[in-house]
C-alpha cells in the first residue's frame, strides 16, 4: 500500500515537472509573438494604469517562472528553502492573478462608460474577493510539509508537498466568483450595445469582449477543475503547477487584451465616438505614443 502510494506522488511530481518546462516553453513562445506588438505600443506608449498594469502583469511571471523552475529542479534544497520556495511561488501567483483581475476590472468599467457608480462596485467586490483570497492563501501555506523530493527518493531532484490542503480551494473560490461577476456585467453592457446598436461594426468593441470571453473561458476551466482536485483529492498534477500554468495563461490572456485594445485604438482604425465613449485606463484616442 506504501508502495503504490509512493509510486503515485512520484508519477505526479514527474508529470508535473514536465508541465512545468512545457508552461514555461508557452510563455516565451508567445513573449517572441507578442515582442513587435509590445515595443510599438507598450514600451513607447506614455504612463497610464494601462501600461502600468502590462508590465505588472507581463514580466513578474518570467521571475516566478524561473522560481517554480527551480524549485522543480533544484538539487540538494534543504527543508526551509523549500517551504521559501512554495510560499514564494504562491505568493507571487496570486498577486499576478489580481493584476490581471485589475486589467479585466478596468476594461468592464471602461464598457460601461467608466460610470461612478459601477466603479464603485467593482472596487468593493475587487477587495473584498481579494481579502477572501489572501485569507485562504494564507491558510493554505504550510512550509513544515514542503519537503525536499531527494529525501523520498534519491533519484529524484526539487521540492514537493507532502500533503495537500482542502483550504487551498477558497482562493480560487473567491477568484471564481469575482470572475463570473465580471463576465455577468460584460454579458449586461453587451446586451445594451446590441440593443443601442450604435457600435455594432465596431472593431474596438469587438475586440473587448471576445478577449473578455476567453479570458473568461479559460480561468473558468482551471478554477474548475483544481476545485475538483482538491474536493476529491485525485491530484493529477501537483497544486505548484496549477498555480503556476494559471498564473502563464493570465499573464498571456490580459497581455494580449492590453496590446490588442492599444491596437484597435491606434489612429484610423476606429471612429472617434466608439474610441472615445470606452476609454480604457487613461489610454486616449490620440498620443498613444510618447516620444
Amino acid at each position: 500500500m506504501l508502495a503504490d502510494t509512493m509510486a503515485e506522488l512520484l508519477f505526479v511530481v514527474q508529470t508535473t515537472k514536465y508541465l512545468h518546462v512545457s508552461s514555461t516553453a508557452l510563455l516565451l513562445f508567445d513573449w517572441f509573438l507578442t515582442l513587435d506588438a509590445e515595443v510599438k505600443y507598450a514600451w513607447r506608449a506614455c504612463w497610464n494604469w494601462g501600461r502600468a498594469l502590462f508590465f505588472l502583469t507581463r514580466y513578474p511571471t518570467f521571475i516566478v517562472t524561473g522560481i517554480n523552475l527551480y524549485y522543480e529542479f533544484g538539487s540538494s534544497i534543504q527543508v526551509s528553502t523549500c517551504c521559501a520556495l512554495y510560499i514564494s511561488i504562491e505568493m507571487m501567483s496570486y498577486s499576478g492573478t489580481l493584476f490581471a483581475e485589475a486589467i479585466l476590472t478596468m476594461r468592464v468599467w471602461a464598457l460601461w462608460r467608466r460610470r461612478i457608480d459601477v466603479g464603485a462596485f467593482l472596487i468593493i467586490m475587487f477587495i473584498g474577493c481579494s481579502l477572501l483570497g489572501a485569507v485562504g492563501h494564507h491558510f493554505s501555506t504550510m512550509p513544515n510539509t514542503v519537503v525536499p523530493l531527494d529525501s523520498i527518493a534519491p533519484a529524484f531532484r526539487g521540492c514537493s508537498p507532502a500533503q495537500n490542503s482542502t483550504e487551498l480551494g477558497w482562493a480560487t473560490i473567491a477568484l471564481l466568483i469575482y470572475t463570473n461577476v465580471i463576465f455577468a456585467m460584460t454579458m449586461a453592457a453587451g446586451f445594451h450595445h446590441y440593443r443601442e446598436g450604435a457600435y455594432r461594426d465596431s472593431s474596438l468593441i469587438y475586440t473587448f469582449y471576445k478577449d473578455g470571453i476567453l479570458y473568461y473561458a479559460a480561468l473558468l476551466g482551471f478554477s474548475v477543475g483544481y476545485i475538483i482536485m482538491i474536493q476529491t483529492k485525485h491530484w493529477v498534477v501537483s497544486p505548484t503547477f496549477l498555480l503556476s500554468i494559471q498564473r502563464v495563461i493570465n499573464s498571456i490572456l490580459s497581455s494580449r487584451m492590453v496590446l490588442h485594445i492599444y491596437e484597435e485604438m491606434a489612429p484610423s482604425q476606429e471612429t472617434e465616438d466608439a474610441k472615445t465613449s470606452i476609454r480604457f485606463a487613461g489610454m486616449g484616442t490620440s498620443g498613444l505614443v510618447c516620444v
